[in-house]
């Protein structure tokens, strides 16, 4: 029985282990739900703090705007009491707002007329509630007076009912006096009007004696003058016009003035068609200047014609009508003819001479594109595409694996903490791992994986900013970012080698706005510039002739070994709407016959099969004409080369 007895509390005592073990299980998971729910708790309070400092900041502004309005403001309960008032208004009064505020009745602060006009007005304001605009004399507090402008509205609770009224107050001062100054500028105008009115009689019956010796003029002058009024009537035909036409002006529709005047295009046989009349052309705006027509009337020569009209207008800018002057070509046309049949030769010879022009630059255009297309635009695109992502996925998963990494090691600290002594089993693999350094060096390793996997998004970045692919319209950008994307093309071309120690760039960048370019063209530019330094280095110091002592010219700042061969790269803003970059080598430079064919196409220095002459002529293409830009060469034998781009901030 007492063995029974044992057995018996021995499996209670189990049962009760085992409901003690799904007890803390369950005490654990409902641990760490809470502190999930803490941390959002906490999450949700700060931004509800901030969102409380934003209200606060934003109700803060719009009391600094209500109360340093240039207008006045005030609010009226159903009494006509003001029940609230911007510090503008206050300040025009005189009164400190505990004076006014729920004590003081609007007809206080006007004047007896004001405030007998108010109360009239006031309780039908109310029932209809329309916006209303009058005019009051303000009384301040110490009695002087000043007209204002009140532009009213009315309130209305859910039910209708009237809550209050608003009002904005404008200072009429200036207005007043404008006024007046108006009604004294008025009667004097009158008065000069009068004296004026018997200089202008004057002056028309001088201007009547000058018309009809303009019309006398017209009349006899040996261009034909045709004009028409402001409703396209034709009203002037002068003796040259009446001769050429064979008939007098009469009143017909502008369709009918080419069938009923003879009118024909240059050649003398195609009817001119109605919109090509220089006389409507004229009457409908446009300044016509040497349009060529013919007259053919019925037993008259051809006549050849250019003519020049405009419309015209009077004092006041109202159009009048329209004029033409037409100039008879005829004899000039015939002596024009004598000439066409050699300039017929000439001719075929510019076209041939044309082509062949034409033929050459489609060759040099195919060159020019063969060199752009060699260019690494393309590939670094590309390149930087496939390679951003599965960079950016790896990148945007170590967050969450990290996080996921430290719950896995606190839980296996938790389990160390509550099972200090864990089962033969587990003790062998915790040895096995090395589970010490394995919970030291874990975070180690994906903080090494975050870093690399942000030098590789740096560096597709600078890929895709030297190919700016996506960028081929002018834009504001960053001058340095495509500088640097270059030069990180560029890097491995950078580097020692077995035949030459690396080739150090020293940068100075100034400060400079985002200039608006053609980002793609001009980081080619970048590109043919540098790569050329480079290619001059590594020949000048394969001839032992490189320059060691050129320092940069940085101003102050110390370089760091000198001594070695050496690219400068400076920027500077040189003026308001300019900018500057110079880049220079230590190489042994260039001679002053060289300089002077260095930007025509297919001039080089290298050898055959290393350079097609045609980069630095594309760059001086991109700098000067697309860009309205400069690009300069300075350069010695054995002192160096610097190149200078210079372009506008604007395009």
């Amino acid at each position: 029985m007492p063995n029974q007895s044992c057995q018996s509390e021995w499996e209670t005592l189990q049962q009760r282990n085992q409901q003690l073990e799904q007890e803390l299980q369950t005490l654990t998971q409902t641990n760490l739900a809470l502190t999930h729910e803490i941390e959002q708790l906490r999450q949700a309070e700060t931004q509800h703090q901030h969102t409380e400092a934003a209200l606060k900041q934003y109700a803060d502004e719009i009391a600094d705007l209500y109360n340093n309005a240039p207008c006045g403001y005030h609010s009226l309960d159903p009494n006509g009491i003001i029940v609230q008032i911007n510090d503008t208004e206050l300040g025009w009064l005189g009164y400190a707002r505990e004076e006014v505020l729920g004590k003081m009745h609007i007809t206080e602060l006007l004047t007896p007329e004001g405030g007998a006009a108010f109360r009239a007005g006031f309780a039908q304001f109310k029932q209809e509630g329309e916006s209303r605009d009058l005019e009051f004399d303000l009384v301040c507090k110490d009695g002087s007076t000043f007209p204002v402008l009140l532009t009213s509205s009315v309130i209305y609770d859910a039910d209708g009912n009237y809550v209050m009224s608003r009002s904005t107050v404008f200072d009429i001062r200036e207005r007043k006096r404008a006024e007046q100054s108006l009604r004294q500028a008025k009667e004097a105008l009158e008065s000069v009007v009068k004296e004026r009115t018997l200089e202008l009689q004057a002056i028309v019956y001088q201007l009547r004696q000058e018309q009809e010796f303009t019309q006398v003029v017209v009349e006899n002058v040996s261009d034909g003058v045709v004009a028409c009024d402001a409703e396209g009537r034709l009203k002037l035909f002068n003796r040259a016009a009446r001769e050429w036409h064979g008939c007098d002006p009469r009143e017909v529709p502008p369709e009918l003035w080419a069938t009923l005047y003879d009118l024909y295009e240059a050649d003398g046989v195609t009817p001119l068609a109605t919109e090509r009349i220089p006389l409507l052309r004229a009457f409908q705006g446009e300044s016509v200047r040497q349009a060529g027509m013919a007259i053919a009337a019925q037993g008259q020569e051809t006549r050849y014609i250019l003519a020049s009209g405009d419309p015209l207008f009077d004092a006041s800018g109202h159009k009048i009508g329209a004029v033409v002057a037409m100039h008879d070509i005829t004899e000039r046309r015939k002596s024009e003819a004598a000439l066409r049949q050699s300039e017929a030769q000439l001719r075929q010879r510019t076209q041939e001479l044309e082509e062949a022009l034409r033929e050459l630059q489609r060759t040099q255009s195919q060159l020019v594109q063969s060199e752009k297309m060699s260019s690494l635009g393309q590939l670094v695109a590309g390149v930087a595409h496939e390679i951003n992502n599965p960079v950016n996925f790896i990148y945007g998963n170590l967050a969450h694996a990290n996080a996921y990494t430290q719950d896995l090691l606190n839980l296996v600290r938790l389990y160390q903490q509550h099972y200090p002594n864990p089962v033969p089993a587990v003790q062998q693999e915790i040895q096995q791992v090395d589970l010490d350094f394995l919970l030291a060096d874990l975070p180690r390793l994906l903080s090494s994986m975050r870093v690399g996997a942000e030098r590789i998004q740096k560096i597709v970045a600078s890929l895709r900013t030297f190919s700016r692919m996506d960028e081929a319209e002018c834009k504001a950008v960053d001058i340095h970012e495509g500088i640097d994307s270059t030069l990180m093309i560029l890097q491995n071309r950078l580097k020692a080698k077995g035949d030459r120690p690396e080739i150090q760039v020293i940068k100075h960048y100034g400060i400079l706005p985002l200039v608006e370019c053609y980002a793609g063209q001009l980081n080619q530019v970048f590109m043919n510039i540098l790569a050329n330094a480079i290619d001059a280095l590594e020949e000048s110091y394969a001839l032992g002739r490189w320059n060691p002592n050129m320092l940069p010219n940085l101003g102050d700042r110390p370089i760091d070994s000198p001594s070695g061969p050496m690219i400068t790269i400076q920027t500077e803003q040189v003026s308001p709407s300019s900018i500057a970059i110079r880049i220079a080598d230590n190489g042994i430079g260039m001679s002053a016959a060289v300089q002077q064919r260095l930007f025509d196409p297919f001039f080089t220095t290298k050898p055959v099969g290393k350079g097609t002459g045609m980069g630095l002529s594309i760059s001086y293409q991109i700098i000067t004409e697309r860009h309205q830009g400069t690009l300069r060469c300075c350069s010695e034998v054995g002192q160096g080369t610097e190149f200078m781009i210079q372009i506008p901030v604007r395009q």
